[in-house]
Parts: C-alpha cells; sequence; structure tokens
C-alpha cells in the first residue's frame, strides 16, 4: 500500500508522490492530500532503500532532476528549493555563513552519488570524492552540515560533523567493491515468495502484444534475479514480473533478460506457466511443476499455460499425483508474446482459479509464474526460471 502510493501520479485521486509531468518524486503530501511539489534530494532515499528500482526510468529521471534542479558548483548537491538555512533564515545559527541560497550538503551529494552506484554509473564517484577532501578542516577534520558553493568554505558553526565523514567513507567502500549496496531491493528479489503486491488495473491484451506496453507503465514489478535459469539459456530467465487484477481478470507481464522471445513454432520453442493455488482452498494439491520440478512453499491446484508452438490456452488440474488436462481457457485470449522485445503478457481469468466461483477484495492467491524452455538438441522441455508471488486482489 505504501509503495503504491509513492508511485501513483501526483495527478491521481487521491495524489500520490510521482509527478509525471516533469519526472521526478514531490516532496510530500499533506495530511488534507494536497501535494507539496518542492524538489527536495532527501527523496534519494526511495531509490536507495529500495522503494524504487534504481534500474528503473522514474529512478533516471528523479535523479536528473535533482541534478538539474539543485546541482551547485559543478558537484556540489543542495537540500532543497529554496533553502535559506545559513543563509537568511532566523533559525541560523550564525547568521549569513554561504551568502546565497541553497548550499551544497556533502550528505546529500553522497547519497546522490550512491544513488548513481546503485544504477552502475561510477563516472564521478572520484571528482565528488575529491571535491570533499577539498573541503575539509584542519586535520582532516570533517567539514559539517553545508557547504558554500560561492566561496567552497565549509560551515564552521556546526563543524565537526560525523554524518557526511561516514558517508565519503560507506561511498569509497562502494565505489571500490568493498562492500554491497545499502538496504535496496533483496527484499524484492528471488528465492521463496515475493510481494504482496495489489495494483487494480485493466490490461487489454492485444495480438502480438501490438500497441499494448505503455498499459504497463504505472504497474508494479518485480525484480528476480538475472542468471539463475536451469538451462543457463537466457530467453527464459526471468527479470521482471508486473502484476495487476479488475473485477474478471488477473493480469501478468513478464519480462525475460534477453530481451528477445523464438517466433511461434521456431527453436527453441518455450511457453509461459502460470501455477496457482485455488482461492477456494480445493482439496487436491501438488508440489510440482509440468515438467516435474518442485515448487516450494506452495501446494497448487491449477496450470494455466501456452507453448510457443501452440494456440491453445490450456488448463490443468491435479489429482494430487500428476497434472490433468482439463480445459482450454477461451473467455479471455491466450498469452501472447513480443519476439523483439522479450515481454509475454498473461490473462488469469479469476473464475477459473477458484473453485466455488466466489472470491472476494483482499483475497490473496499465491501464483508461480515459470518460463518453460525446449532443448531442440535432445527434444527435452524443462521447468527453466520461477517466481512465486503472493498477489492481493485490489479493488478499485
Amino acid at each position: 500500500m505504501i509503495t503504491r502510493a509513492i508511485q501513483r501520479s501526483t495527478s491521481s485521486d487521491p495524489p500520490g508522490l510521482w509527478n509525471e509531468e516533469e519526472g521526478y518524486y514531490v516532496r510530500a503530501l499533506t495530511k488534507v492530500g494536497t501535494v507539496r511539489y518542492t524538489v527536495d534530494a532527501s527523496s534519494l532515499a526511495l531509490i536507495m532503500f529500495g522503494a524504487v528500482d534504481p534500474h528503473s526510468e522514474r529512478a533516471l529521471r528523479h535523479i536528473e532532476k535533482i541534478e538539474k534542479t539543485l546541482g551547485h558548483g559543478v558537484w556540489g548537491i543542495a537540500r532543497y528549493e529554496g533553502d535559506t538555512y545559513y543563509y537568511t533564515s532566523p533559525y541560523s545559527p550564525a547568521g549569513d555563513e554561504v551568502h546565497i541560497p541553497e548550499p551544497s550538503w556533502p550528505t546529500l551529494m553522497f547519497w546522490f552519488e550512491i544513488v548513481k552506484l546503485l544504477m552502475g554509473d561510477s563516472t564521478t564517484t572520484m571528482d565528488r570524492l575529491r571535491w570533499y577532501i577539498e573541503r575539509i578542516e584542519v586535520g582532516y577534520s570533517p567539514p559539517g552540515e553545508a557547504i558554500s558553493w560561492i566561496t567552497g568554505e565549509p560551515v564552521i558553526s556546526t563543524a565537526i560533523e560525523p554524518m557526511p565523514a561516514s558517508q565519503f567513507i560507506w561511498v569509497s567502500l562502494y565505489y571500490l567493491g568493498k562492500i554491497r549496496s545499502p538496504i535496496l531491493y533483496d527484499i524484492y528479489q528471488d528465492k521463496g515468495v515475493l510481494g504482496s503486491l495489489s495494483y487494480y488495473k485493466t490490461i487489454t491484451i492485444s495480438p502480438g502484444t501490438t500497441g499494448d506496453w505503455p498499459q504497463w507503465d504505472d504497474v508494479p514489478y518485480l525484480n528476480d534475479t538475472v542468471g539463475d535459469s536451469r538451462s543457463s539459456n537466457n530467453m527464459t530467465d526471468i527479470a521482471k514480473v508486473y502484476i495487476a487484477n479488475d473485477d474478471s481478470n488477473i493480469y501478468i507481464r513478464v519480462d525475460n533478460s534477453l530481451g528477445t522471445l523464438s517466433t511461434f513454432n521456431t527453436e527453441p520453442k518455450f511457453a509461459i506457466h502460470i501455477i496457482v493455488r485455488d482461492l477456494a482452498g480445493r482439496e487436491k494439491t501438488y508440489n510440482y511443476a509440468f515438467y516435474w520440478r518442485y515448487i516450494p512453499e506452495n501446494n497448487v491446484s491449477y496450470i494455466l499455460g501456452r507453448w510457443s508452438d501452440s494456440d491453445t490456452y490450456a488448463f490443468f488440474v491435479t489429482d494430487g499425483s500428476k497434472w490433468i488436462y482439463d480445459h482450454a481457457v477461451t473467455s479471455v485470449i491466450a498469452p501472447q508474446w513480443d519476439p523483439s522485445t522479450g515481454r509475454i503478457e498473461v490473462a488469469v481469468p479469476i473464475s477459473e482459479i477458484t473453485s466455488t466461483g466466489t472470491w472476494s477484495y483482499g483475497d490473496t492467491v499465491r501464483i508461480t509464474i515459470v518460463l518453460v524452455y525446449h532443448n531442440p538438441s535432445i527434444d527435452m522441455w524443462i521447468d527453466d526460471d520461477m517466481v512465486t508471488i503472493d498477489y492481493t486482489l485490489a479493488s478499485p
């Protein structure tokens, strides 16, 4: 719920924090829902601590907005627009020490650099570290909270400040590969059950996915570890899973790590399987995917799937010891894929995954998504990469 509120547009009702028109996360919402549009560098914490994927387009647009708006003196980053602390603010401890609004704050500058490192960009790291060293006090005493980008001098009234000193060490160690990311988004990644996600939206799946991708821009996704497919083939290596629902269907988009997929009935063939528990708690369950890969923590009831050499959207049930073909799903379009992007779209009718035909908003369904790989050299299918998600059915 918190993540959805962060990612929701400021133009939505109720508003969120994402200003889609200008491409940045705003400072805050008031208790009555008024948007505070201030560009605030402390919002970098959203990326540093995992609420926003550092490899997403939104993260890139946000950091570009921060640098354009708050970047001063080549390498400095100010706290927020119109910051008058240490200048004309009556709360400044020693009056005007910086001679201009928006002084540079080393802590925020280091946060900015950490985000760039998380994005895989280390081109400015040494320059910012040197910039900080050139502004330290006698005897390598760390500067205080702010540095004037007019004089290049630190604010004396707040020296000595341990926070920027620790940030200097943090950035240095990360740059040298001695530490991993801070908290970041291992919470979203790989082993075990991911989520829980919940997002209400109707997605139109078109033949061949033509024109479909802009619909997914505001849908949350989870990252899966890249390079962990059992076959070592990136075509069936899951990179991201997007998921949403409306009153009829659960919509799933899977992006592979290769960025391409085979065309229809072309080797290497593949399949997409959606394996779910019954929402009503069906008694007969199984713990294996279609090609006998064990599914931990998931007593599953149904498989819905399509193979890349078939037009059928097949539905299977279990008798507790094997999978049995039951019928073809015809109430929605069969799963579609785009060979040029490596993306797959699937609609799962909610009515198909509840044996009683009833369900409610807030019900949680455990979904295992499997990309299946066909090895043409030995004519064998393998349950390749797999992601399990607890998905909560969202209301409008």
